[in-house]
């Protein structure tokens, strides 16, 4: 080998020594690199860059992880600086850190040296930093700079920690070394962001699927997930956003199950504080949730336009089936066949009309409970309707849709129904609300002795005829062989209801699977931790009392009337010497509701704003018609507007005509 002319620099001043360490054939690397050094030249030299001989050798992609161990070793032999720092001020210790061959045995040989492992370049990261982001990061490596005194805790110029970019890291490595070390679950960055956010903004990618497990690994260190980030997000939002903008990709469908199984352990954290308080807390908490579901779905540049739905109000069901695919969380506009009028009144009016037509018994989908109040329950008869699955399935979705727009549907439905979308359990007593004929001939199985029960030769195994097809069912394995005995009856009942209450199941797949589409399998598990059926009831179909003397307190007026004003107190004097069934009405005909706000009339909403309720007050009327007189309503601004009438009893008359009459003006919102 020729003598090379010592430390000669090309037009980037680098040296042949900087040269033969940059080399990607590791033939020969080692010998020149000797060769070199044994002819003068200085291992110390930097380019232009300020990078020394080592700092290449350290970025160097090398198959033979030993023969960049000896290179390493020979540079630091002959007095290269492992501490040096290049015009970024970074180390060769931390462009090791960014390369992939920065596996133990090159990192022991420049700490072997003295390399400073909390050395900090111009943006303030260490080498530990720069590992963490390494898409290449093992737990190994982690743990040769942390048994060198790395700090677990140190912070970038932009305070993030090395769990923060661990955590950012797309490959999602291990995160037990660096928590084991005590690094701080909850540190925040310049951004707001916790370690629990960088995860949860990254764990989309469908190659990611064991993130969720990591996702596991901070809750159980007490990740805070409910800390807000600089742009008030919290971890569960970034983690919905991130799957949904990975939908369009081919393997789209994979990630609504992921999802599901992600967000199940960061909501179930959350809830943990909800089980002691109130109603209006626990509401606001799970309306919050899916409206972050529908903002996540939608792309920040949407290029289409939200769907539109338009409905026959004589057939609504049959109008909306052909549309179902177009009843998603998008659904912005709605409005009924040849009819004018838009705004979330006309919204309500739909809620009001569709629960009415789903509860008619011609369509064989619910029967009505002896209850107070009326509850309705699917039936238990059977049916040959074509379009059953698929009207449960619309049914779901409706009841999802309203939760979604925070509207209450005019309907309350029995235990069973409920506890089908929570996914509870059934005990024997729901099958009074289901079957009442079964539970009556079932609970008097109670009353027998134990040698009458023998005496019936029951087990646990039923001749099914349900829906005409006749089939041997086993409530329990063997149950054909398992006597039913006066100390084993009560489970006898319990799975009888049960089967009995869950026989329909293609229907029953249809309704969840409608519920689903706006309310997650991962949202409800975590809900019913804290939400109780009559908790869920009211979420639904609304509180039933409506209080006059809170709506009367938050009731706003317009600048022709005052509390004081004749009209308005004749107003307030009729509404309470009404039944409750007539407030319901009034406040549908005025509002398009059909129950009080959860919380009370004080949050009045419309359009996802705070509307109150308005009383306006009108001159009389300029012509002689009786309609002139009938007060009048704008349901999308829940304004209520009465004429200036001359008696209390000309009040009470024409409203109880309007209402009656469903004398409803939808106002644009």
């Amino acid at each position: 080998m020729r003598r090379v002319p010592r430390d000669t620099c090309d037009p980037f001043g680098a040296t042949p020594l900087h040269n033969a360490c940059l080399a990607r054939r590791p033939a020969g690397r080692e010998g020149m690199i000797k060769k070199l050094l044994d002819d003068g030249h200085s291992a110390k030299k930097k380019d232009a860059a300020g990078m020394t001989p080592l700092h290449n050798l350290c970025r160097t992609v090398g198959r033979s992880v030993s023969e960049l161990a000896s290179c390493a070793s020979h540079l630091l032999q002959a007095r290269a600086d492992a501490n040096a720092r290049d015009k970024c001020g970074r180390s060769p210790l931390m462009l090791l850190c960014a390369n992939e061959s920065a596996l133990p045995p090159m990192l022991g040989t420049l700490l072997g040296h003295r390399a400073n492992v909390n050395a900090r370049d111009k943006r303030g990261k260490s080498p530990l930093h720069t590992l963490c982001a390494n898409e290449k990061v093992s737990s190994e490596m982690i743990t040769v700079l942390l048994e060198s005194r790395a700090d677990a805790n140190q912070q970038s110029n932009q305070l993030v920690s090395p769990l923060h970019d661990l955590c950012a890291n797309w490959s999602l490595p291990p995160a037990h070394v660096l928590l084991q070390a005590r690094a701080d679950v909850n540190a925040v960055s310049k951004m707001g962001t916790t370690p629990l956010h960088e995860l949860c903004a990254n764990i989309g990618d469908y190659q990611c699927r064991d993130g969720v497990h990591h996702v596991q690994q901070l809750l159980e260190t007490r990740a805070d997930v409910n800390k807000l980030n600089d742009e008030g997000q919290r971890p569960c939002e970034l983690l919905c956003f991130n799957f949904f903008q990975n939908g369009d990709s081919p393997t789209g469908p994979l990630c609504p199950e992921v999802l599901d199984s992600a967000l199940a352990p960061l909501l179930s954290a959350e809830v943990s504080q909800l089980r002691n308080t109130s109603f209006q807390a626990k509401a606001e908490w799970f309306r919050g949730v899916l409206d972050m579901l529908l903002v996540s779905s939608l792309p920040p540049y949407p290029e289409f336009d939200l769907a539109h739905l338009e409905v026959h109000r004589d057939h609504v069901l049959q109008s909306m089936c052909p549309q179902l695919e177009q009843l998603t969380p998008h659904l912005e506009e709605i409005g009924f066949d040849f009819e004018t009028g838009q705004g979330s009144g006309l919204t309500r009016e739909l809620f009001v009309v569709f629960s009415s037509e789903m509860a008619n018994e011609n369509y064989n989908l619910f029967v009505c409970t002896d209850t107070d109040p009326p509850r309705l329950s699917l039936s238990p008869r059977p049916c040959v309707n074509e379009y059953r699955n698929s009207y449960l399935q619309l049914i779901g979705k409706m009841i999802g849709f309203a939760l979604l727009k925070e509207q209450h549907l005019p309907v309350h439905f029995a235990k069973p129904f409920l506890k089908e979308l929570l996914d509870v359990d059934f005990s024997f007593e729901d099958l009074l609300d289901f079957d009442p004929d079964l539970y009556k001939r079932l609970v008097h199985l109670r009353t027998y002795d134990e040698e009458t029960v023998n005496q019936l030769g029951l087990n646990f195994s039923l001749d099914d005829a349900y829906f005409g097809k006749r089939r041997k069912v086993n409530l329990l394995l063997g149950g054909e062989d398992i006597p039913v005995t006066k100390g084993n009856l009560e489970v006898y009942l319990r799975l009888y209801a049960q089967h009995r209450m869950k026989s329909d199941e293609k229907a029953l797949s249809s309704l969840k699977r409608g519920f689903h589409d706006f309310c997650p399998p991962a949202l409800i598990q975590a809900a019913r931790r804290f939400l109780t059926i009559e908790d869920f009831d009211k979420l639904l179909s609304g509180v039933e009392e409506i209080d006059v003397d809170d709506w009367q307190k938050h009731t706003r007026y317009d600048s022709k009337g005052t509390p004081r004003t004749k009209v308005v107190r004749w107003f307030w004097e009729a509404v309470r010497a009404m039944s409750l069934q007539q407030r319901k009405q009034l406040l549908r005909f005025a509002t398009g509701r059909t129950s009080a706000p959860i919380g009370g009339f004080k949050l009045m909403k419309s359009e996802d704003e705070h509307i109150p309720f308005t009383i306006a007050l009108k001159e009389g009327p300029v012509e002689a018609k009786v309609r002139s007189f009938y007060p009048t309503a704008a349901t999308c601004s829940n304004l209520l507007q009465l004429p200036r009438y001359k008696s209390k009893a000309d009040l009470e008359k024409y409203l109880s005509a309007a209402i009656k009459e469903q004398m409803m003006a939808f106002a644009e919102a």
